[in-house]
């Protein structure tokens, strides 16, 4: 029997209650969208320090191949320099097919901030270059030699600022910059040599 009134439905919800769930719903949402936009984040800012770490690493390991394979050569010498260093080792051709005698340099461009390889196959081969590693800040090389100590054994001793003639030990750091901050790589190179007195 109905009572001169309106009926109401007690399953259905109110304007209120259905502005208060779509707030709750809105912050919810938001907080996962905010979740989601920082991991993005992160995420490109390890992978761009990781590209470039991994590009740095690179070039570290072709410059200590190239040292390891120096040799002395009558025509060509060793020159090394605090951001620089040219020596003679095998090289490929620019086509990359025959290996012979050449001279390598690893010098950093300072404006333009990149560690750059240059070939040039000896005798008279046509000279190449390549871009190793893109925003360096610093690329840093010191010399040592081996000399006999004033006791039994051997020590290190710095052959200064620039060196010509192959050294015992060379020391390398090359420092850059990625997306996510800057980073280094250090590294120690023995070449074989004789014991100086």
């Amino acid at each position: 029997m109905k009572t001169g009134g309106t009926a109401t439905s007690l399953e259905s919800f109110s304007l209120i209650e259905l502005l208060v769930v779509t707030a709750i719903l809105g912050i919810v949402i938001a907080a996962i969208a905010g979740s989601l936009v920082g991991g993005i984040k992160v995420w490109d800012a390890a992978r761009d320090f990781n590209e470039g770490q991994a590009e740095a690493a690179l070039a570290m390991a072709e410059l200590e191949q190239d040292l390891v394979n120096a040799f002395h050569f009558f025509d060509l010498s060793f020159v090394g320099r605090e951001a620089g260093i040219v020596f003679p080792t095998v090289v490929r051709d620019l086509e990359g097919q025959k290996m012979g005698v050449g001279q390598v340099s690893y010098s950093l461009d300072k404006r333009a901030g990149k560690l750059l390889k240059t070939v040039e196959p000896y005798p008279g081969g046509h000279e190449y270059s390549e871009l190793l590693v893109e925003r360096v800040e610093a690329f840093d090389l010191e010399y040592y030699n081996l000399v006999k100590a004033d006791g039994p054994g051997r020590t290190w001793k710095n052959a200064g600022a620039v060196v010509t003639g192959f050294p015992a030990r060379v020391d390398i750091r090359l420092a850059f910059l990625s997306e996510s901050g800057a980073g280094e790589i250090r590294r120690t190179i023995l070449l074989p040599t004789k014991v100086r007195r």
